[in-house]
């Protein structure tokens, strides 16, 4: 499968060696040590990526920010694969928000995000059709 993107802050979706890869770009405008640290360092409980396959963060210093390339290596087939990429594109929303200042409130996350999220997995699974 080849990836087709017309934003590079899109998703991109490849199929290669039977494992679906799924990858990001992002620039964040905050140092490599503070984005490094959000992702490793979370509140509250461990993180457990077992059931979201091989996550891959590269972090590269871009000005005064952080040029972030984000990547989840799953196995395929994978019907629920447009559902993955529209909740990493979430997650990095709520990374970049998070770093400036504003995390989300997870009790209220239905209300305020699901909306976003219905718009973000439509045009994936436009795409991806």
């Amino acid at each position: 499968m080849t990836p087709v993107t017309t934003n590079p802050a899109d998703g991109t979706l490849e199929t290669r060696d039977g494992r679906h890869v799924l990858r990001y770009e992002r620039r964040l405008a905050h140092p490599v040590e503070r984005v490094w640290a959000a992702v490793t360092q979370p509140a509250g409980d461990e993180v457990d990526t077992e059931p979201h396959g091989v996550l891959r963060f590269e972090l590269r210093p871009d000005g005064d920010g952080t040029a972030l390339t984000f990547t989840v290596t799953t196995p395929a087939p994978n019907d629920h694969v447009t559902l993955a990429l529209a909740g990493w594109h979430i997650h990095l929303e709520h990374l970049a928000d998070a770093l400036d200042g504003r995390p989300v409130d997870w009790p209220a996350w239905s209300d305020e995000h699901r909306p976003r999220w219905d718009e973000i997995h439509a045009r994936y699974a436009a795409r991806e059709a």
